[in-house]
This record gives C-alpha cells, structure tokens and sequence, in this order.
C-alpha cells in the first residue's frame, strides 16, 4: 500500500510539474544548477533533496537488467564523491533522499541521450534508453559535487549534436593507462561521448600484434590493457574510435618494410611514411594489420586516416595513372587510384560490421582534378582543412564532422593558440575551418571533436596536456550539447567549470609539469596591459592557454620569486605570439641586485629551452629592451629546473628570523619587524623592484633581540617596494604592497 501511495504521489508531482513546465516555460533558464554542459529546461520546485549515508540507487523492476551497470557505476561514482556506496536495489518507487530509475520515457524528441528528471525529495530520472539515465547521473553528480543538497525541480535535458568528441595522438605519444582512464571518466563527466585513439603514425605504433610483431613499438597498450579500457568506456557510455593511418602516416608500420611495401618515386627515392597502394603485396600487408586489430574494438566505427599522402605530387608517380586508367577507363586521373583505395578500406571496413571514418583529404584535395572516381557516400567526412566547401559535401550526401584545424586542435609545443574565448563565446559546431557553415538542415552533421596532436611529445608531460585541455573539452560540451548557456563570457564559464571541477576518482597531480621549480610561484611584472585580464600569475599557472601581456613600453621585466635558493640548470620560456627581439635573462638573491646570465639579440623562438645554467638565485628575471612585431611584450609560461640550495651551514649562521612588515598591505606609514639573534651592524633600505635605491631607512648596530624599525611612506605612490635588510655578506629581502 505504502509503495502504491507514494507511485501515485510522484505521479501527482511530475504531472504538476509538467504543468508548471508550460505556464513558466519562458523562465526555464532562469535558476538552472550550475552545470557542464547547462541543463537544457529547468523549473524550480519547493523542494529540496538531501543525499545521506542511507541514499539507495532504486532501479524500476521492470527495467533492472538494463539499468543494473549504469546504476553500479553511478554508485561507485557516489562513493568516490561522497565516500560511502549507495545499495542499488529493485522496486517500484523511491523512498526520500533515493535515486529512482526507470526506462518509460515516451518523447520521442529528447532522443536516445535524453532524459527527464524530477528533484523532490527525492530523485526520479526517466529516459527512454541506458544512455539517458547515464547523463541524468553525471548531472547529479555535478550538483552533488559541493553539496549534499540539491533545490528541487524538474529538468528536461537532451543533446543536439549525436557526436561529442577527444581524439589523441598516442601513435606519436605514449600516454600511462591512469591517464587513459582519467580521460574516459572526464569525458563522461561532461556528457562527451567519442573517444578517438589514433594507435600509430610516424613515431609509433601504440598496441601489440601478434600478426606483426615487428611494427609494434617499445612502450604499446597489450590487448590485455586495451580491453581493460575498452571495458572502462563501455561502463561510462564513451565510444572508441580506433584508427590507423593509410596510407600515409605509416613510418612506424614500413621501417621494418620499406624495401617491400613503401611507395617509391620514378627516380627510386623511398618515401618512408607512404604505403605502395598500387602494389598487391602492400595491401596484404595492410589488410593482415587491418583484420587483426578491427576485430579488437567492438565499436561501431574505424578511423582509416588517408590524410596527407601524395595529392599534389602525382607526376613523380606516374604508375597512379596508369592503375587508376586500368579501372575506371581512360577518363580517370591520378588521384582516382587513391580514391580506389578508399573504397578498397571502405568495404574492409564494412565487412566487418563497422562504419569507416576519414579525413577529408580524398574529397578536397582532389575536388578539382578532374577524376571520375568518388567516396562512397557512407564513409563519414572529417573536415580538418580544405579551400573546398564543406557544406557542398554534406550535400553530397556525406555525414560530416567539425575538426577544424585552428580552434579544434592543440599540437604539442607549437600552437596554444587561445580559442577557448572564441570557441566559448562564438563558436557553434555548425562553424567549420575558415568560418565555413554547414546547414543544420541537411542534418549531416554529427558534431565535433577536439584533438591532441603529439608530433613534439618531448615538448609537453601528459598531466600538462590534461591540465590544459580541461576548460577546452567543458567549452566543447557546452556547445555540443547546444543548451542555454548560463552565463555569457568565457570568465564566468570558467567559474562553473572550476566549480563542477574534476569527474569522481580522478585524481592529477597537483604540478602538472614534474620538476618545474617555477609552477604557481610568485609573478612580479613591470606592467599589465591596459583593459586585459592577462595577469601576470598566468605565466606560471601550468596552462598555456593563459598569458601575460604587458602594458605597451620598449622596456619591460618580470620575475619569479622561487621562495628558496635553487641552483637553476634550465629555463623554459613559452612566448605568446610576439617573441621579443632582445631580452636578457637574470638571477638575483635578493630580486634588487641582478646578474645577467643570457643575453639574446634577434634569436627568440616560441618555445626556449635555456640549458646548462649553472645559476644560483632566489629570483629569475627576463628583461625585456626590445619588442618584435607588436608595441608589448606576452608570455605563455615561464619554467624553471633546478636542485634546491637550502645551505644548511650557513642557516645556523643566520642571525635574524621573523622578519616581517605591518600593516600588509600598509596605508602612509610601515613597521619593519624582526628577532636579531646577535649584536650586529645594519643597513636597512627601500628599493623599487627596478632595482632603484629609494631611501636608507635605517644604519647602525643592534643588540640581540626584538626590533622594530619605522618607516615613514607617505611620498611614496601605491605599488611593490623592496625592503632590503643587510649586514655584511647577509641581506634579507621583503617585497611589500602600498595602498593609499
């Protein structure tokens, strides 16, 4: 009787809701929980649900099979949150502070990943498959996430683009299983929903074979670890798209064949990352590769590349006309035997029950050569870059994807180009490379995916990589599910997005790149420019998708406060676009008195590794005399790698300790504080961090103990001085803000 009250009671509650719904259907957006991607319709309710330790995952009988995994991976999330693991049972309704489940949605317009949620006392979510009741789960995590509470009402939440997608370079780069297996949970997390692996290229090729041993490289996935995560993406409802580059892209697989099956030019010069297409032996060789690892991923897709091979060159490779002439007649061109060749992957593919996907190399670059051969129309298009239309191939026929080469990709130590303001602010998927527009009315566009590319992978640690790309793959999200944004600007969104924070069980650490002394030290700058939110902590935050920009000056500084003494072996500077045409590096103990140790003139590059220092200091310093193409100087990051020099000898020699300055931040007037262990001689003045003397402030001895020492700053302008203590050889450095 108890269950049947309480069926009939949510019932009254959803249908008083939805009534609710279309009288306020104008103010849905008005108090939406702070989510990533935002909720597409929400209604408020009086009520408030209140997660305890006696919370139970409640699955409609009726349903539970279906549900039972997505439910045990909600629970195990709920731990990892919230430290104590929700029962999961079966029944009809939920009792309060339970989660209810259940698979009778009947509209049909939220689709597969849609879902409808009711927040009462407790939580119903209703979808009409698994996938839906999923993201219901990642939406209350998110509004779990920083409280045990949620306000009560109902929500209404589906995506509109199908594909929602990471694509990483791991053929280039190796990345460790954690941070595989971190990257499916914050995908999910997000609603994201296609993980793209692109196993091999030039540098590597990532999994064990069995068929060929030989093209597998040192550090690779076993089969083992790859069903492990394949296993890992199927309980978090994320796709794998696996892919293998043909026919370029392959120095990795040929460098053990290249006499065999690479492709070769009319004057015998072996091109060591192309696959011979026109040779018989070479795509047996190809298929033997193909065979043994489609059969590996279960998914629905293979991703066969075909990007970058000979489209522009074909004169050096005249047997591509004659094989191309050979099968489609005497119209065909060249490029009709690469075309072949798709089609020939294409139905590889397709006989093993999957869905080819490629760049879209193939259709733009050989648009305009006159051939007779085409794509099959069910391959799916990848448009990263092309001076064709992309909307003319979704007219074609074709489904298309968003890889736009620009705000779509981050390749490793060369472009950080910030697109998140744009992407965020801007963008829509339906905005190709060069701004072009795909008609969502040819309903061809299945959405967009960000990639990774680690053709420098020296360049860049994985946990930068992650750390970096996290605001990203949220902005993404955003646009991809294509709901109300709940604020306007990238600045806000990022307060959501830090809000909402990491997906449950993972863990970074805390310093993305290991080793680097510099990470989230003290940043002091001559300048900021004028209007700009580029603050100087950015050049040591970890992310190169923030900088520093400086105010316009021909000459301009900044350095870093590392907090201890560190012998320095290497700087890492990562300039913005700008790069300086002369600029000196420097060290100082006591950031007043500084040594060049590098001094560049016209020999900036974006990214400067300055190696084999040798220096000792507390303070690094560029001083920057000359700006290049823009009137200000802008930095993407500074690093710094070192041994700490605590000299531990020459601590027990120190004579003064609790130094400090009162009131901090201070008015017209400053006590200068500090415990003297022994009788000495001093000199205490102020300097402005251009190192300039402004005012000795005190000279003299001093007996052991307590002393307090005044200075009087009424002349002085708001802004940093340095108070410099010194006896002998010792000096003791405060750095001190003045407000008036």
């Amino acid at each position: 009787m108890k269950n049947s009250e309480n069926s009939i009671r949510e019932y009254l509650i959803y249908l008083s809701l939805i009534i609710i719904y279309f009288i306020l259907s104008t103010q849905l957006s008005a108090k939406k929980p702070a989510t990533v991607p935002a909720i597409r319709e929400w209604i408020d309710y009086p009520a408030c649900f209140v997660y305890t330790s006696n919370s139970k995952i409640v699955i409609d009988k009726n349903y539970f099979d279906e549900l039972y995994e997505t439910a045990q991976t909600f629970s195990e999330d709920l731990q990892a949150l919230k430290h104590n693991k929700p029962e999961i049972i079966s029944a009809d309704s939920a009792a309060e502070s339970d989660f209810f489940m259940t698979l009778t949605m009947k509209d049909d317009s939220i689709g597969k990943e849609g879902y409808e949620m009711i927040v009462a006392e407790n939580i119903h979510i209703s979808a009409a498959t698994s996938d839906g009741i999923f993201y219901g789960t990642r939406t209350i995590l998110q509004m779990l996430k920083n409280s045990d509470s949620i306000q009560g009402g109902f929500a209404r939440d589906f995506p509109k683009y199908p594909e929602r997608a990471l694509m990483v370079d791991i053929g280039d780069n190796y990345f460790s299983m954690e941070w595989m297996e971190n990257q499916i949970k914050e995908l999910a997390y997000t609603k994201m929903n296609y993980f793209h692996w692109h196993i091999s290229d030039n540098l590597g090729f990532r999994i064990e074979s069995t068929t060929h041993p030989e093209i597998t490289s040192e550090k690779h996935y076993t089969k083992q670890e790859i069903r492990q995560l394949l296993d890992l993406a199927k309980k978090y409802h994320v796709v794998i798209v696996p892919g293998i580059d043909m026919p370029g892209h392959m120095g990795a697989i040929l460098k053990n064949h290249l006499d065999e099956y690479a492709l070769k030019d009319i004057n015998g010069l072996t091109c060591i990352f192309f696959l011979d297409i026109i040779s018989e032996s070479s795509r047996q060789f190809a298929k033997e590769i193909l065979d043994e690892f489609i059969e590996l991923f279960p998914g629905p897709y293979w991703h066969g590349g075909v990007d970058e091979y000979i489209y522009n060159d074909f004169e050096r490779f005249p047997e591509f006309l004659d094989y191309a002439k050979k099968i489609y007649g005497n119209d065909a061109k060249a490029g009709d035997a690469v075309i072949e060749f798709v089609n020939w992957l294409n139905k590889i593919v397709r006989e093993k029950g999957k869905t080819l996907r490629i760049w879209n190399d193939p259709i733009s670059k050989l648009k305009n050569k006159g051939g007779v051969a085409t794509v099959d129309t069910n391959v799916i298009i990848e448009y990263w870059s092309g001076d064709d239309e992309p909307n003319d191939i979704a007219l074609n026929g074709y489904h298309i994807s968003n890889c736009s080469i620009n705000f779509l990709y981050y390749n490793l130590g060369t472009s950080w180009i910030d697109y998140n303001k744009y992407l965020y602010e801007k963008w829509n998927p339906h905005i190709f490379q060069g701004e072009k527009i795909v008609s969502d009315i040819h309903h061809k566009n299945n959405g967009a995916k960000f990639h990774i590319w680690c053709e420098k992978p020296e360049l860049e640690t994985e946990g930068h990589i992650a750390f970096v790309i996290r605001t990203a793959l949220k902005i993404l999200s955003q646009g991809l599910w294509d709901s109300p944004k709940l604020v306007s600007t990238l600045e806000q969104f990022k307060s959501i997005a830090d809000t909402i924070g990491l997906a449950p069980g993972v863990v970074y650490p805390e310093n993305p790149i290991p080793g680097n002394i510099a990470f989230r030290k003290k940043v002091r700058v001559e300048s900021v420019g004028k209007n700009t939110t580029l603050f100087p902590e950015r050049i040591t935050d970890g992310d190169r998708n923030t900088q520093w920009q400086s105010d316009i000056h021909d000459t301009s500084w900044m350095f870093v406060d590392l907090e201890d003494t560190f012998k320095i072996d290497k700087l890492r500077i990562t300039w913005f676009h700008t790069l300086p045409k002369e600029f000196q590096v420097q060290v100082s103990n006591d950031s007043v008195n500084w040594f060049t140790i590098k001094n560049y003139i016209d020999k900036s590059v974006r990214i400067m590794d300055i190696n084999e220092l040798n220096a000792v200091g507390r303070y690094v310093r560029l001083l920057l005399t000359k700006t290049g193409d823009s009137a200000y100087y802008s930095l993407w990051e500074i690093e710094a790698y070192g041994d700490n020099l605590t000299h531990i000898a020459e601590k027990k020699d120190s004579f003064i300790k609790n130094e400090k300055v009162y009131p901090n931040p201070f008015n017209s007037e400053v006590n200068i504080e500090f415990y003297l262990e022994k009788d000495a001689v001093l000199t205490i003045k102020v300097f402005d961090l251009n190192g300039n003397e402004l005012e000795s402030i005190f000279s003299g001895s001093l007996l052991l103990g307590w002393h307090n020492i005044n200075w009087n700053c009424k002349n002085y302008s708001h802004g940093e001085y340095n108070i410099l203590i010194n006896s002998g050889s010792k000096s003791y450095s405060i750095i001190s803000i003045l407000m008036k």
